[in-house]
């Protein structure tokens, strides 16, 4: 049976959706792109049905989901993922799917939180250093169009500070099964900051002896949406890697 409602969070209210648990699968928990609802996901789950538990939710001001009483910058997105999470009783430990910005709070979540994650498979990542590596490098009128998209969740001072917490927390996560996937069209990047992009992937790829990182040769940045099959392969893998270490330390 499928569980969808709202849970009180924060002085809001998070909208989440999950099927019933069983024990014995792995519980994967995803983290949408930017402004992006849950249901950008659904593709994606329907292929790992019945080999995982699957959990989805809103963030704040997202979807269903009310906007909250706080700034929306990642560490407050993890605690209240932590909090929301255990106020319905999913245990874990957790494979985090995160797209985009989604990425940098999927990392957070395993930075802050370590003994509950097992595995991280982030699609088209957000980098901590983009801002100064990345974004000067894309066209003019990209730019305007990637800043002007920071009114529909929070804002880019709340942007940036996640820049900065993940920067802050950020250390190697030794053998903790990781892959990164990279869109391999160029879409609205310049030549330039299309290197750069990849490079800011192969780095986060880096922070794990147990890594793989792989380019999605038809994808654009929407991954979920473009090739959910390699998405889903890609939760596949991480969960038989998590398997093949049986236990063993991160």
């Amino acid at each position: 049976m499928t569980t969808e409602k709202k849970v009180a969070i924060d002085g809001g209210a998070l909208f989440c959706m999950y099927e019933d648990i069983c024990q014995n699968l792995p519980t994967v928990i995803f983290e949408s792109g930017y402004g992006a609802p849950l249901r950008t996901w659904s593709k994606v789950c329907g292929e790992i049905s019945g080999i995982a538990n699957v959990f989805r939710y809103d963030r704040a001001g997202v979807g269903q989901s009310e906007r909250g009483t706080h700034p929306m910058h990642s560490r407050k997105i993890v605690e209240n993922l932590h909090r929301l999470l255990a106020a319905e009783n999913i245990a874990p430990p957790y494979i985090m799917v995160g797209h985009s910005f989604g990425a940098l709070n999927a990392r957070l979540y395993a930075h802050l939180f370590p003994g509950e994650v097992a595995g991280l498979v982030l699609a088209e990542p957000s980098h901590e250093e983009q801002h100064e590596k990345w974004l000067p490098l894309v066209e003019e009128d990209f730019r305007k169009t990637f800043l002007a998209q920071f009114a529909i969740e929070g804002t880019y001072d709340d942007f940036l500070q996640s820049l900065d917490q993940v920067k802050a927390e950020r250390k190697h996560f030794g053998s903790l099964p990781l892959i990164v996937l990279s869109a391999g069209r160029k879409e609205f990047h310049s030549d330039t900051s299309f290197a750069m992009w990849r490079q800011l992937h192969a780095d986060i790829a880096a922070l794990s002896h147990n890594s793989r990182h792989l380019i999605v040769e038809s994808s654009g940045h929407s991954m979920q949406r473009d090739e959910p099959s390699a998405v889903a392969e890609a939760i596949r893998a991480v969960i038989r890697m998590t398997e093949d270490q049986g236990g063993s330390d991160k």
